[in-house]
């Protein structure tokens, strides 16, 4: 009896706070960041995963009602398939906004939560947006009974999620933003000509830094399937593998994604003077390329799901930070 209640306190909860914020809250924007949809809200992940708990949270009050919360039912019906697909996703994000929210307030409250916003959002609405997120996640992963999806179609539907919310972001940036960039005013002054402040920079410096390790180890280590005392250059280059195939795949579909759609967002007239196709499609397209071949022909001893799991969370980390 208490889950049916945790569910419809959480869906209700949800659903009136995201009433509530678009009604009565003004958040004050900067001239041209205050046009998108929800009152530009759907600008931050905060308002994805708030949405999608109120989503989750109401299948799951269906669930308890029409469904079945068995431990492993054998032909359980659509509206639990849909709640543990959703809970796949629900959970991680929701832990995710939470530190990532707490943990830049720790460090410096202005970057995250300045005065202005911090007037318009009460701690009644905040805790319920950036902490009961996690607290009523974590309470349902180990109250209610989930069947998982299979890991590949639980990554993928991670990895769509965040893909979208990326793309989305890349589009907002280049509409606002990234003009800036190549206009100098305080942008023009980053390491390596500012080039540090795209993604395609940290990627191609860290596919040029395999290639060599792989390389060395080429010739120094080996290329075995699975050694059983590895050299460190093999090591070394395994681990940097699992960061530079995710990572480079990105880059290439993120840029040639946006170029498709508007090219002036992502790769704008005086930008591709000064990029022509030699060193562009390196850049963009090689790094893809290289790494996907690099996969089918190399063998590769993938760390521990443990590592692997730091990694993916690192780049997620980094990505929606951007």
């Amino acid at each position: 009896m208490a889950l049916p209640i945790l569910h419809i306190f959480a869906a209700v909860l949800n659903s009136y706070i995201l009433w509530y914020d678009q009604v009565y809250v003004n958040v004050p924007f900067e001239k041209g960041m205050d046009s998108y949809p929800f009152r530009s809200r759907v600008l931050f992940l905060t308002l994805w995963n708030f949405v999608l708990h109120a989503v989750y949270y109401w299948i799951a009050f269906a669930n308890d009602i029409f469904g079945t919360n068995d431990v492993s039912p054998r032909h359980p019906p659509l509206i639990r398939k849909i709640k543990d697909m959703i809970f796949a996703l629900a959970f991680p994000l929701g832990v995710y906004v939470s530190v990532a929210f707490w943990g830049v307030y720790a460090v410096d409250k202005d970057l995250i939560f300045p005065e202005p916003v911090e007037k318009a959002y009460p701690p009644w609405i905040n805790h319920p947006l950036h902490t009961l997120v996690s607290i009523f996640i974590t309470i349902e992963m180990l109250t209610s009974n989930i069947t998982y999806p299979r890991r590949k179609l639980g990554l993928a539907i991670i990895n769509v999620f965040i893909f979208s919310y990326l793309v989305f972001l890349f589009i907002v940036y280049g509409q606002t933003v990234y003009v800036n960039v190549f206009y100098g005013n305080s942008l023009d002054t980053y390491p390596f000509k500012s080039r540090i402040l795209f993604l395609t920079l940290w990627n191609f410096v860290l596919h040029g830094f395999y290639h060599w390790v792989a390389f060395a180890n080429d010739v120094f280590g080996t290329d075995e399937a699975s050694p059983r005392n590895p050299p460190l250059i093999r090591k070394l280059k395994d681990l940097l593998f699992t960061i530079a195939f995710p990572l480079g795949v990105y880059v290439s579909i993120a840029f040639w994604s946006v170029y498709a759609v508007d090219k002036e967002l992502i790769f704008p007239e005086h930008v591709e003077k000064a990029y022509p196709p030699w060193i562009n499609h390196p850049l963009h397209t090689f790094v893809s390329v290289f790494i996907i071949i690099e996969m089918l022909t190399s063998n590769v001893t993938y760390p521990r799901r443990m590592v692997n799991g730091c990694t993916l969370y690192w780049r997620t980390s980094i990505g929606l930070s951007e």
